[in-house]
């Protein structure tokens, strides 16, 4: 007969000690991880909205964050337990420490005022009180079965949000009822409406306000065949918002109760024109137009892998930064710049600066490492940055004869950040981490916005390109003509010092305020300009007022072309306190066209864009006398030097983003200037910023057409003297080097090369891939100092092709790892054998080996005594 009884040692007690153990990781899950993360998303409803998530999308995503991770420590408990009842304890006892330090360090350390000291004290105390308690204290572990429930709760409040709940129930729209043209009457003529993302109306004008035809000929050409609003300008300085102001005539919703959805906005310009006309549209971040509107392969979200993956990716994005401590998610993507796609902008490579000390300490090392090759790794995200002119271009090929009216809107992110594009359209290589960006805003350094200025002003070039090929499809296909067609962006964007980007506030509030906004009646062949006071609130009462059709529901916003009195003020709405009144009239002098002035001179040409600030006087010049810098004990380490070696001028991506550091030995002045000289010839001019004791850092971009097929020459010179008469001092390019047994710093310092042992594990390679011709390298580095060994906290993990450096960076600080993705094409040749992977500290230089399917990677520096390198190939995918 089997046994029944409920002691410890009976089957019934043993698997009710397992239930209890499997609750309480249950209930400190849903508390430590799903709860953060549904407090987060469910308060910015709009992520859902712009990863065009399904209800089931919602319901699944739901049941992965509350059950999956109780599900996952419960197998792993499982397994643990089949070696016996002290190994599955102990183990649980890890998951409860684990789960409670989750839960208390990422609110404690965002507590300023506490010392980063105390708040690890308070956390290892609460965590070891906790799990003390959980495992020897009945009362605690009752505790806990009462609050069994939590997962489904915390799950059931999530989908039960008034906004969430509109998502996952949407109303269907009211059935619409074509109406045919009547007999011998001309039908209504098509729309084409383009949202362009983030573009001042200072972007796009000259000296003399117009539209500079030089930089943009095709808003030019547009502006000549259109009314251009001059004084329009935005209601909202957030997407979420705007679009639905655009869309529905309605100024924002003070609240913000209301999604960017068709359910909160039935009554919109698509739901207007459907009686009338067929219906198409492409939205990045919105869902304004009603499904049902839409034919299947139309309707956003289609690509169900595609929708999920998206979702996944940015869910633990959001996810990191939610749990993580402050410090450590400084080194996440962004997730302020944007709705999704938050790794749009490659993989972190920003990390607190500490403080160094008497100059010597390992902040300016650490700076140095992450410095180095951030625009490398970010190789591997071009394609999904591509995408942003790819739908541009998918939008255009849709484009062609039709046998109905139709009205199309296309919501295009593009010149949207991150700042990507050079004005030929080709990518250059880059990290999210825009120099001067403080946060949200930009530093007080003026000469750090003006490099982001630049960036975004190439991007406003190649999404005109974009324009123009959007205007020649029209006229390809007869359609321009005929057509009412509005281009409009949705806010701009701030570029001035010391100001937020977006924040709208009175001192940013001309630059996110005014927008261009282009109206081309059917049949309209001739330039008309306005000066009258438009928000963007007009454009439904103007297309309906172009096309003649009565707007049934309420509007706050008036056709442009209407002869009503003019509002007396305009008015921006903010996420935080009440919406600005400005005045109605334009500016008189537009701030940013003077920038760009003192910047890239009165009239610049797009390649003029390359040559910026008093010194661009000296691009083109010739470097080959170049004297040696007397100054002595300065090197200028690029980033991802390697990138140069083998350049194809016409590739999609180039490395035109030129960053890195300039080294100092201790007491030794930066320069004031450097001229970045490619080739033997000046490409480029920045200056030195984030400088500490003994490195500075530079960014600064060069045209396309200054590379040339093969190798290419970049060199760093100091500049001083003056424009007119300049004088260059070449610096000493740096970089780390293999010298016998010694890996040599770009400044000159060696570390012995030590192979890594039990004794001192300083990390190791745990997975190596060779796919998508790149070369990826993935593993850890040392965390904290060994006991019977001189390895610490790794400051870098440096990559060698025999004895030639190929890239280095900081590993990530959450756990140490790091990630290299090496373009096999800049490789010498196979990588099985040749690669050595070092992991830096400040005693040795640590010769990293390879376990399981890594073994092959792991090589012996030149010189160097440790073990042989297997011939083992790499794996493919």
């Amino acid at each position: 007969m089997p046994p029944t009884t409920s002691g410890e040692g009976s089957v019934t007690g043993r698997k009710g000690e397992r239930l209890d153990e499997w609750l309480q990781l249950a209930v400190l899950s849903a508390f430590a991880l799903a709860q953060p993360l549904f407090a987060v998303v469910t308060g910015g409803a709009t992520f859902f909205v712009a990863h065009h998530a399904r209800p089931g999308d919602l319901v699944a995503l739901a049941l992965v964050v509350t059950l999956g991770p109780p599900v996952v420590f419960g197998c792993a408990l499982a397994l643990v337990g089949l070696a016996g009842r002290a190994a599955r304890r102990a183990t649980h006892a890890t998951f409860v420490a684990a789960l409670l330090v989750a839960l208390v360090l990422a609110p404690l350390s965002r507590i300023e005022s506490l010392p980063e000291a105390v708040t690890l004290s308070l956390v290892l105390l609460v965590a070891g009180l906790g799990t003390l308690a959980l495992m020897h204290w009945a009362p605690a572990a009752a505790f806990m079965r009462v609050l069994s429930p939590a997962p489904l709760v915390f799950a059931a409040l999530f989908l039960a949000d008034e906004q969430v709940g509109k998502l996952l129930a949407p109303t269907d729209a009211a059935p619409i009822t074509r109406q045919a043209t009547a007999e011998g009457a001309a039908p209504p003529a098509s729309v084409l409406l383009l949202l362009v993302d983030e573009l001042p109306t200072a972007s796009l004008l000259n000296t003399e306000g117009a539209i500079d035809a030089r930089l943009f000929p095709n808003f030019a050409r547009l502006a000549a065949d259109s009314t251009w609003c001059r004084n329009a300008s935005s209601v909202h300085s957030k997407t979420r918002a705007a679009i639905p102001a655009i869309l529905t005539g309605v100024y924002p919703d003070p609240v913000y109760e209301k999604l960017p959805i068709a359910q909160d906005h039935p009554d919109n310009l698509l739901s207007l024109l459907a009686p009338t006309h067929a219906i198409s549209a492409r939205e990045s971040v919105t869902a304004m137009v009603p499904a049902a509107l839409l034919d299947a392969d139309q309707r956003p979200g289609a690509d169900t892998a595609q929708r999920l993956g998206a979702l996944a990716r940015d869910v633990g994005v959001v996810w990191a930064h939610v749990l993580l401590p402050a410090s450590f998610a400084t080194d996440l993507p962004p997730v302020d710049i944007g709705w999704r796609d938050f790794d749009r902008g490659g993989p972190a490579t920003e990390a607190a600066r500490p403080a160094t000390g008497d100059g010597q300490g390992a902040g300016d090392e650490l700076l140095l490492f992450e410095a180095l090759d951030a625009s490398t790794r970010d190789r591997e995200w071009a394609d999904k940055r591509y995408s942003v002119s790819e739908d541009f271009r998918a939008f255009v090929a849709t484009l062609g004869p039709a046998s109905e009216p139709t009205a199309s809107l296309f919501h295009t992110l593009l010149p949207h950040q991150p700042w990507i594009h050079l004005d030929t359209g080709q990518l250059y290589s880059h990290s999210w981490r825009m120099p001067g960006r403080v946060g949200s805003s930009w530093s007080p350094v003026r000469w750090l916005s003006s490099l982001a200025y630049q960036r975004h002003l190439l991007q406003v070039c190649h999404l005109d390109t974009l324009l123009g090929e959007l205007l020649d499809a029209l006229h390809a296909h007869d359609l321009y003509d005929d057509m009412l067609l509005v281009v409009l962006a949705d806010h701009g964007v701030s570029f001035r010092p010391g100001t937020s980007l977006r924040t709208a506030a009175k001192d940013n509030a001309d630059h996110i305020l005014y927008v261009p906004f282009f109206v081309k009646r059917p049949g309209q062949r001739t330039p008309a300009t306005t000066e009258r006071n438009v928000e963007l609130i007009d454009v439904l009462p103007t297309v309906a007022d172009v096309l003649g059709l009565p707007v049934p529901f309420p509007v706050d916003g008036s056709s442009v072309f209407s002869a009503t009195d003019e509002r007396p003020h305009k008015r921006l709405f903010r996420e935080h306190g009440p919406p600005l009144t400005l005045s109605a009239d334009p500016p008189q002098t537009w701030e940013m066209v003077q920038r760009r002035t003192e910047l890239f001179g009165p009239s610049p040409q797009r390649s003029d864009l390359y040559a910026m600030g008093p010194w661009r006087g000296v691009i083109g010049r010739s470097v080959a006398d170049a004297s040696d810098l007397a100054l002595g004990g300065l090197r200028a380490v690029i980033a991802g030097a390697h990138r140069y070696e083998d350049v194809d001028p016409d590739a999609p991506e180039l490395p035109c983003l030129v960053s890195g550091t300039v080294t100092a030995t201790a007491g030794t002045a930066f320069p004031s200037a450097l001229a970045i000289a490619v080739n033997g010839t000046v490409a480029a001019v920045t200056y030195p910023h984030d400088a500490t004791s003994l490195t500075a850092e530079f960014s600064v971009v060069i045209p396309a057409s200054r590379l040339r097929p093969g190798a290419n020459d970049i060199a760093v010179h100091a500049l001083s003297g003056t424009p007119a008469a300049p004088r260059f001092q070449s610096l000493e390019p740096g970089a780390f080097a293999l010298d016998g047994r010694d890996m040599v710093f770009p400044d000159g310092r060696r570390l012995p090369i030590r192979a890594v042992t039990r004794r001192a594990p300083a990390g190791g390679i745990l997975q190596v891939d060779s796919k998508s011709g790149s070369l990826t390298i993935k593993g850890w580095a040392a965390t904290r100092p060994q006991v019977g060994s001189d390895a610490g906290p790794s400051q870098g993990v440096v990559v060698f092709e025999d004895d030639r450096f190929v890239m280095a960076a900081s590993p990530k600080k959450a756990n140490q790892s790091f990630r290299f993705v090496i373009p096999l094409a800049q490789l010498r040749g196979d990588p099985t054998g040749r690669i050595t992977v070092l992991s830096v500290d400040d005693a040795a230089a640590h010769a990293l080996e390879g376990t399981g399917d890594a073994a092959w990677i792991f090589a012996p520096p030149p010189g160097g005594s440790a073990g042989a390198p297997s011939q083992r190939a790499p794996r493919d995918g």
